[in-house]
């Protein structure tokens, strides 16, 4: 069953949530996420230690984009393969 994560948040909320409240949009979470991943060793990092090194990167709680960050991670990690 394909997931869209293109939609914003888990549940297809849109991204008007994330701007609404000061959260990091979903170009910029994606582009971090990218940019951890991609300085990391995949075989040790986990979901958790991408969500905290995020949520130091914009100095917030990205607990409300939890489920859209995981999909993300998911999303990047497949399309290395």
């Amino acid at each position: 069953m394909p997931v869209d994560f293109g939609s914003g948040l888990a549940g297809g909320l849109s991204s008007p949530l994330a701007q609404g409240s000061g959260l990091p949009s979903d170009t910029e979470l994606e582009a971090a996420v990218q940019d951890i991943l991609r300085n990391a060793d995949l075989n040790s990092i986990t979901k958790r230690e991408v969500r905290r090194t995020l949520e130091e990167q914009f100095g917030m709680d990205l607990t409300p984009r939890k489920a859209y960050i995981n999909g993300l991670i998911d999303k990047i990690l497949l399309n290395q393969m």
